[in-house]
Parts: structure tokens; C-alpha cells; sequence
């Protein structure tokens, strides 16, 4: 399907030189937002550290430029696109809710395959790709022509997308509220936070690419929960079973740390390495997710 077919309102007004109007980061635009604040779903291009990046940004009719907007980023898995993970993993209905920004990163070609960089420049990483420069960027892109609170970001991905969005939680604390991760799983091993930063995480026990239990490669699901629990110094949590039919679901609600911040995760038992979807409680997990993520800033628990 074309990109119109899915949209409520796409723009694309290329640019052919120099930056967009107003726009004072030093990046050549390829593609702009609007300036007159149209709601929609709409892409925007750039050019960053030598490569033209993408993203597409949803704007809900329930959108306030004038309110405390948060800002959700999303970030596809090894391989996807943003627009098949918008379809995919879809927090259009939670964004039109609660009035906030969905922004769908584009990840760079590597061997064919778009993929993310999770950790700073080095060796860590699947390439050379400053991804979370690219992230800073698209911020301060998006902020010019729609403004947010810069204090109510937050990330959350699927797989190696769930892998980006903790491994900018890691980095960049100081720009990052919360983070999700949905089949995911964290590749740096410690962090140098500047504050707490509070953390979802949901994952399948049949997951046989990013092994809930972990491998050689990855940690375990518990494990990088427990790694954030001890950052944040959150409390222990009992386990507490929520069923959707025929499906157990197992939740650990870590509050109780600093400024307010805490860890969820829920081990989804069958669950297999997708982006993972229930109903218990009368929640969705696409409602828990968003939920989560923005009832949380950089100043502490909203």
C-alpha cells in the first residue's frame, strides 16, 4: 500500500536547496514538516553526518502546541521499516488520546537491512551509523515545527529497536524520561545516568531470537529489568498474573525509586519474538505501554 492510502494527511514539500525555514541545527532538510501546525501523519528527511535519514511524525487532532505535549518515539525491529511498524506496532489511538507526538525513526541500510546502533560510535555497534546523533537531530527537527515538552521524551522499540530505545535511555539520560522495550533486550552492560529514567519491558518466554532467558549474545529478560530496578533504586516486586483467554501473563511493578521512577516488565509465557499483544484488565498492552512511558519526565513521576 502507498503511503497516501494510510495516512489521514501526507505532506511531502522537498526542498531542493538549502535548510527549511527557520531551521537553525546546520542540517541540509530533504524533506520538511509543515509550518501551520496541520495534523496528520506526515514524513520528514534530513541529512545527518553524511547520510539522509527519515522519520515518520504522527500529529493527533487532539494535538496542543500550547500544552505539555509528550513525545513518543518508536523505533521498528533488524530489518523493518517505519511505516510497516507504524501499522505493526500502532500507538495512533494512544496518541490521538492523549494528545501527544508519535515519531517512527527510519533506520539506515546495512547490507540491504535497516537497522539500528544502539550504543555510541565504537565497536559495539552493527556500523559506523551515529544513530543516536540521528535521534538528537530528529528531536530538535521536530521541535521547531511542532513543540513538545523536552522533558516528557520518551523511547520504546521492538527487538533491535527495543535495543536503541534503552541503549538512548543508556546514552542520554538527560534528554530520555522513559523506556520500553518489547522482545528486546539491553547490549551495554552499565550506564553512566545523569538521573533515573523508568523502564518497560514486555517479552515471551518462546522468543527464540532474543532468548528470554539470554544467551551468549543477549542478557535475559530479568536480568536488564533487574539492571534498571538497581539504577533507579526501585523496590522488589511480587509477581502478579493477569490472563487474556488462554495466555498467562506475569507482571513485576518495581515503584517506589528515585523521583518517582520505577520498572515494569511482563513476561508474556508463549510469547514469541514479535511485537507483543494482549488485553488483561481492561488494558491493552499498547495502553500500558503509552501509559507508562508518559507518566514519566525528566523532572520525575507526572
Amino acid at each position: 500500500m502507498g503511503l497516501v492510502g494510510w495516512t489521514r494527511g501526507v505532506v511531502l514539500a522537498v526542498v531542493i536547496s538549502g535548510c527549511s525555514s527557520g531551521d537553525t541545527s546546520g542540517e541540509k532538510a530533504i524533506v520538511d514538516l509543515p509550518s501551520d501546525l496541520s495534523t496528520g501523519t506526515f514524513m520528514v528527511g534530513f541529512e545527518h553526518d553524511g547520510m539522509t535519514r527519515e522519520a515518520l511524525v504522527v500529529v493527533p487532532e487532539s494535538y496542543d502546541p500550547e500544552a505539555a505535549t509528550p513525545l513518543v518515539l518508536n523505533f521498528h525491529g533488524f530489518g523493518g521499516t517505519a511505516r510497516y511498524h507504524l501499522e505493526d506496532a500502532d500507538l495512533r489511538e494512544q496518541a490521538e488520546r492523549s494528545g501527544g507526538l508519535l515519531v517512527m525513526p527510519q533506520g539506515s541500510e546495512m547490507d540491504g537491512s535497516p537497522h539500528w546502533n544502539p550504543s555510541l560510535p565504537g565497536g559495539d555497534n552493527k556500523s559506523s551509523v551515529d544513530d543516536i546523533g540521528f535521534v538528537v537531530a530528529l528531536l530538535d527537527t521536530v521541535q521547531r515545527a511542532y513543540p513538545y515538552s523536552s522533558g516528557r521524551v520518551s523511547a520504546v522499540g521492538y527487538s533491535n529497536g527495543g535495543m536503541m530505545a534503552l541503549g538512548l535511555a543508556c546514552a542520554r539520560s538527560d534528554l530520555i524520561a522513559s523506556a520500553g522495550s518489547v522482545s528486546g533486550t539491553m547490549l551495554s552492560s552499565s550506564c553512566d545516568l545523569s538521573r533515573p529514567v523508568s523502564i518497560i519491558t514486555l517479552h515471551g518466554t518462546q522468543d527464540s531470537v532474543i532468548a528470554y532467558d539470554g544467551s551468549g549474545d543477549y542478557q535475559s529478560a530479568p536480568d536488564v529489568a533487574e539492571y534498571w530496578r538497581g539504577e533507579n533504586g526501585a523496590d522488589e516486586a511480587e509477581p502478579v498474573t493477569l490472563s487474556d483467554g488462554g495466555t498467562t501473563i506475569v507482571h513485576w511493578a518495581h515503584e517506589g525509586g528515585r523521583a518517582g521512577s520505577a520498572v515494569h516488565h511482563y513476561r508474556v509465557d508463549g510469547g514469541y519474538h514479535v511485537w507483543l499483544q494482549f488485553s488483561a484488565d481492561g488494558q491493552s498492552a499498547n495502553d500500558r505501554i503509552w501509559d507508562f512511558l508518559t507518566a514519566h519526565s525528566l523532572d520525575g513521576r507526572l
